[in-house]
C-alpha cells in the first residue's frame, strides 16, 4: 500500500502539477468510438494509472515471486490500455511505469533493511573464563 501511496503521490500531484501535457487529441487520430472511455479531466503526464498498476505488481511480486509475472502482464496490460483508449500518450505510460516501480524499489528495500536489523541474532560477546 505504501508503495501505491508513493506512486500516486509522486505521479499525480507532483508530476502532473509540475509538467502539465495536455491529453491526446482522440478526434485527430479517429480513435474508433468502441475503444474510448471517459476523458480523465487531469494532465496526461505522467500516468497515475501506470504508476499504480506497476508500484503494486513491483511490491507484491517481489513478496510472492510466482506472482511476478503475471502481476507484471497486467500491469502492462492497464498501462497499455491507457494509449488504446486515447488518453495517454506512449511517453506518458512508461514514465509513469518507471515511476511506480520506483516507488515500490524506494518502501521495499529500506523497510527490509530495517526488518534484517530487528531479527538479527544478538551479538554475543567474549565467552566469560
Amino acid at each position: 500500500m505504501a508503495s501505491i501511496g508513493l506512486a500516486s503521490a509522486t505521479a499525480n500531484p507532483v508530476g502532473k502539477g509540475l509538467l502539465r501535457r495536455e491529453r491526446p487529441d482522440r478526434a485527430g487520430v479517429n480513435l474508433p468510438a468502441g475503444r474510448t472511455v471517459k476523458m480523465p479531466g487531469s494532465t496526461s503526464f505522467p500516468s497515475g494509472h501506470s504508476a499504480s498498476a506497476f508500484a503494486f505488481a513491483t511490491a507484491v511480486g517481489d513478496e510472492l515471486p510466482l506472482a511476478w509475472l503475471p502481476l507484471h502482464a497486467l500491469a502492462a496490460a492497464i498501462t497499455y490500455s491507457r494509449v488504446h483508449t486515447g488518453v495517454h500518450y506512449p511517453g506518458d505510460v512508461l514514465v509513469g511505469s518507471l515511476m511506480g516501480t520506483g516507488a515500490a524499489v524506494a518502501v521495499r528495500y529500506p523497510s527490509h533493511a530495517l526488518t534484517r536489523r530487528r531479527v538479527s541474532p544478538p551479538r554475543l560477546g567474549p565467552a566469560a573464563p
